[in-house]
């Protein structure tokens, strides 16, 4: 499925969301497997063969490195949907290089999930959270986006919602639906990216492109 800005009957619009929605949970879900995977094989590693004291901070520098690779994966999945549009290869390392301060807001969900507070003091933490940790990423699109469109700065508040609702369906519902375990982590990321995937879809697909931007495909 291509993308093409304000699709003109339901029916493409509706495959087009879809197709933004299920790149989005599969690049996500993906990332969530190799980062499964890569700590295990470090975890191993550090078992089975004794280690230098210098080798061990490279192990852990690489551990840390292995939590962009669901930014890598949900990056890539994007721009696939998105690479009629001229100019957004950097979409890849925009989505990526932001993407841990994402992480960061997950974990946090995560943690309001386990450990439930004061119902107003969690919805503020959540919504706060969100803008801190999640609109730069959203900003950095931005600034990708509105190269084509003559509304992007739609995108701000939608990327911002999306993520909303998709951390708090992590710390409201996530355990209702997805049992908390390490084999349901990729699960979860889908879900998450699907919801905010819903969310960014729909706006998305009601930016109006320039006149001067290059035409998809072109």
């Amino acid at each position: 499925m291509r993308f093409s800005p304000h699709p003109r009957t339901p029916s493409k619009a509706a495959a087009q969301l879809l197709a933004w929605v299920i790149l989005s949970a599969v690049g996500l879900s993906v990332g969530a497997v190799l980062l499964m995977v890569s700590n295990k094989i470090i975890l191993a590693y550090e078992d089975a063969t004794p280690i230098p004291k210098a080798g061990l901070y490279i192990l852990e520098a690489s551990r840390l490195l292995t939590f962009g690779l669901p930014g890598l994966t949900l990056a890539v999945s994007q721009w696939v949907f998105l690479r009629p549009l001229k100019g957004l290869r950097l979409w890849i390392l925009a989505t990526a290089v932001t993407f841990p301060l994402v992480a960061i807001a997950i974990l946090g969900a995560s943690f309001a999930a386990a450990e439930p507070g004061p119902p107003f003091q969690q919805a503020i933490g959540l919504a706060v959270g969100t803008a801190i940790y999640c609109t730069p990423m959203a900003v950095v699109q931005w600034l990708l986006l509105r190269a084509h469109f003559q509304n992007a700065a739609l995108w701000l508040p939608g990327s911002y919602f999306g993520w909303l609702f998709a951390l708090g369906f992590l710390v409201y519902g996530a355990t209702a639906v997805v049992s908390p375990s390490a084999h349901s982590f990729p699960t979860l990321a889908a879900a998450l990216a699907a919801i905010q995937g819903a969310v960014t879809g729909v706006v998305l697909l009601s930016l109006k492109p320039k006149r001067s931007a290059p035409s998809p495909g072109a």
